[in-house]
């Protein structure tokens, strides 16, 4: 009878042994977030591009049709398409900031910027020559080309002084 209290009471004490219990929670926290990433695995977006305005209350270049005039700001995203044309983002806010934008038929835009050189520079700086399949929703299916800004047809014509 002794004998099996002693083994009774080896069986309590391993069984609260720290060493073995934090091995035991390690294994557990494995399995679990193993599972986990398996069963959820990624967040897919699901949002529909021209529909972003119903989300966030907010309207985008997406959501204006030909002959619509609005303001956007510098946080705009320009990029180049596959023919070589500065365009800018579907995904862009309107209806605040210094640059007036207006909407052509044909998915183009034209531009009316107060400086057109400091345009240039933040076009320079924020890496616009890049492809807009690199920094655009839908690998540029959302683009606009730029057609005109402030009557100008070439992104070198912005240096100079009117």
């Amino acid at each position: 009878m002794k004998n099996k209290k002693i083994d009774d009471n080896e069986e309590i004490l391993n069984a609260f042994d720290l060493s073995k219990t934090k091995t035991r929670m390690q294994l557990f926290l494995s399995i679990l977030l193993a599972y986990s990433s398996i069963t959820y695995a990624d967040v897919p977006w699901d949002i529909p591009i021209e529909k972003l305005n119903k989300f966030t209350d907010d309207l985008y270049l997406v959501n204006l049709n030909a002959g619509d005039t609005e303001m956007i700001d510098n946080h705009a995203i320009f990029c180049t398409d596959d023919d070589g044309n500065l365009a800018i983002s579907g995904t862009t806010k309107v209806g605040d900031g210094e640059i007036m934008l207006k909407v052509l038929p044909d998915k183009k835009v034209s531009l009316l910027v107060p400086d057109t050189y400091d345009f240039l520079k933040d076009l320079i700086n924020n890496e616009a020559y890049a492809s807009c399949q690199l920094w655009t929703a839908h690998e540029g299916e959302y683009i606009y080309t730029i057609e005109r800004i402030n009557n100008k047809t070439s992104v070198s014509s912005l240096k100079e002084k009117p």
